[in-house]
């Protein structure tokens, strides 16, 4: 549904500025510490998991207003057809990519990804597909 990507792209460009606390989005080292002692992975996955970690950091570094939360739970549809994002608890600053992950399906694919990319992109030039991809 482009009224997905369309409502998306209006959020992250939005000049709004909250007068309260948002969600602060963020993967700490420390955090990556303590979950992998408690889950006592194999070292390669271990490796796997903290490399992730650290590339992860730049969803976190953008000034872009995002919902946080987009899963399809969070989606409905009033009686006029219009379609409404609730659950605003993550809402806060990061890369609009993390609001469009949750729009795949299960794991999906790097296709799969490109395409939601693609799709959101006619709603939002502000973001290169690489931009997005990372």
């Amino acid at each position: 549904n482009s009224n997905v990507f369309e409502q998306l792209a209006s959020i992250h460009c939005s000049k709004y500025k909250p007068c309260f606390s948002t969600k602060e989005h963020h993967w700490s080292a420390i955090s990556t510490e303590s979950a992998l002692e408690a889950l006592s992975l194999p070292r390669s996955s271990q490796s796997t998991i903290v490399s992730i970690q650290a590339l992860s950091q730049v969803l976190f570094e953008h000034s872009c207003l995002i919902s946080g939360d987009t899963n399809d739970g969070n989606w409905g549809i009033r009686q006029n057809g219009e379609l409404v994002l609730f659950d605003w608890e993550r809402f806060g600053y990061g890369s609009p990519a993390i609001d469009l992950a949750p729009l795949v399906q299960g794991l999906g694919s790097i296709d799969e990804y490109a395409s939601i990319i693609e799709r959101y992109t006619q709603h939002n030039s502000s973001f290169t597909s690489d931009e997005l991809t990372k």
